[in-house]
């Protein structure tokens, strides 16, 4: 837990200095030259800093997948537990159900959506 609260202190704060370098240049303290190369050195590092903040907040058990290829993936998925399986999917996908008008049955894809979650965003983006 502490390593999640250090990596999102990390990202606020890069964050910060580069509001405070953004209010300099409005202000004209900072030349727009400045500021480009300011923020060409700190966008980087806010980027890995988010990489690194939502990478430590996902469960551990869909880290060890990430970058896998499907087959080393279904392979991994045979030996989950169900609970485990779960947990990488609620993590993974936005599954919704819509509502099923009574009648005769239909193709699940007409009442069932999965998409990709945007994952663990640590704030506003600075770009």
């Amino acid at each position: 837990m502490r390593q999640i609260e250090e990596a999102d202190a990390e990202v606020k704060l890069l964050r910060q200095r580069l509001s405070e370098f953004r209010d300099q240049a409005i202000t004209g303290a900072l030349s727009a030259e400045s500021l480009v190369a300011v923020e060409a050195g700190l966008l980087p590092k806010i980027a890995h800093a988010e990489q690194q903040a939502r990478s430590l907040k996902a469960p551990s058990v869909v880290r060890d997948i990430v970058g896998a290829t499907p087959r080393e993936v279904a392979d991994a998925w045979a030996q989950l537990e169900l609970s485990q399986q779960r947990l990488i999917a609620e993590t993974l996908l936005d599954v919704r159900l819509k509502r099923v008008p009574r009648g005769p049955e239909r193709p699940a894809s007409e009442h069932v959506s999965v998409a990709p979650k945007r994952l663990l965003r640590t704030g506003p983006s600075t770009a």
